[in-house]
C-alpha cells in the first residue's frame, strides 16, 4: 500500500523549575513559535507534497 499522508509531530519539553531559572525572564511564546517555525521550515519546504507547518508554544 502506498501512503497518502505523512504527519510529523515534534514536541520539546522544558523544566522551568530549575533553581538557576527561577526569576529569569523566558523568551516570549510568540517569538519561540516563530523561531522554531523558521528553523523547521527549511527542513520541510523542499519536500514533495509539503502542505503546512504548525508550531505551538504553551506554558503551563
Amino acid at each position: 500500500m502506498i501512503p497518502t499522508k505523512r504527519v510529523i509531530t515534534v514536541e520539546a519539553e522544558y523544566n522551568l523549575t530549575d533553581p538557576e531559572l527561577i526569576g529569569t525572564k523566558i523568551t516570549d511564546r510568540d517569538i519561540v513559535e516563530e523561531l522554531v517555525k523558521d528553523e523547521l521550515m527549511a527542513s520541510f519546504e523542499q519536500n514533495d507534497g509539503f502542505v503546512s507547518l504548525t508550531v505551538t508554544c504553551s506554558d503551563y
